[in-house]
């Protein structure tokens, strides 16, 4: 859940997350990958759609990324009154430990109905995977890691231990490694504070949005305000679930990544001359 700066024009906008996408997803999961071990996962995650069934695995465009989580370690002493669950996507990387992975909020926080079952809830102001994967392309490992993160009403965000599962991409799709096996329809149930302390006439017209870009075919459907709906809410629990980035810690890209960069600066300086050239004509014209 982040801010995003949008100052392209429609079109120019369309192509550049075309080329973020193609970018961000172009290396496939590693055969037969073992993912690296995190000492502090407590349990794994099962997935739920709309609908309550269990999910494993699905589209990268979709929004939001995960509908509900369902945490298989129940909530601790100090999070079972109150307790909230958010979502992060972690980013593995090589010769580095799972505390200092590169994280990005995927929900705002939710209030969960069964300590036992602790829950985590998007809604479509969130973002999907493919967002993530443009901003924090897979590393060496292949796969990269969602964690539910506790709160609650007086306690510090719970990060020393949590429940999480690990995923892998092909084809422009995610597939879930090794998931949970909780009740999707008998675990209780949560809601997202944005869908507590938001407009319905938001998420809407969020949902219109998403709807028209997935019609147009758009590889990556992207709603504005997604950041906001989960900060400044007066939730002291949801900014206190945020972790943040170690010090130094950078999203790790692979070689086509970078060649991409390269071809989106030599674009520019290209129109940059055009337009000086055209400049220079007609001045030229001008002054004749």
């Amino acid at each position: 859940m982040r801010l995003l700066v949008r100052g392209l024009s429609s079109g120019a906008a369309t192509v550049a997350v075309s080329v973020g996408i193609a970018v961000g997803l172009a290396a496939p999961a590693i055969a037969g990958v073992t993912p690296p071990p995190d000492p502090q996962v407590a349990g794994p995650l099962t997935l739920c759609d709309g609908q309550g069934n269990q999910v494993t695995s699905g589209s990268l465009a979709t929004k939001p990324a995960i509908y509900r989580a369902i945490g298989a370690a129940s909530a601790p002493k100090g999070y079972r009154v109150g307790g909230t669950a958010t979502l992060y996507a972690f980013q593995p990387r090589p010769n580095v430990p799972p505390p200092e992975w590169s994280p990005q909020q995927l929900t705002g926080s939710a209030r969960f109905s069964d300590a036992d079952h602790p829950m985590a809830a998007g809604t479509i102001l969130d973002e999907s995977f493919a967002t993530y994967l443009k901003d924090f392309p897979l590393a060496a490992e292949g796969v990269f890691q969602v964690r539910m993160y506790l709160g609650a009403p007086g306690a510090p965000a719970l990060r020393s231990t949590y429940n999480a599962s690990y995923f892998s991409v092909s084809d422009g799709r995610w597939t879930q490694l090794h998931p949970g096996a909780d009740d999707c329809k008998g675990s209780g149930s949560a809601v997202s504070i944005e869908t507590a302390t938001l407009p319905k006439k938001k998420f809407r017209q969020a949902q219109r949005k998403y709807d028209a870009a997935v019609a147009a075919g758009s590889p990556r459907p992207s709603t504005s305000g997604g950041s906001t709906a989960s900060s400044g809410n007066g939730d002291s629990s949801s900014t206190a679930d945020s972790p943040q980035a170690p010090a130094g810690a950078r999203p790790v890209s692979d070689a086509s990544a970078s060649s991409s960069h390269t071809g989106r600066n030599l674009t520019v300086v290209l129109i940059i001359a055009m337009l000086a050239l055209g400049g220079g004509g007609l001045a030229l014209r001008r002054r004749s």
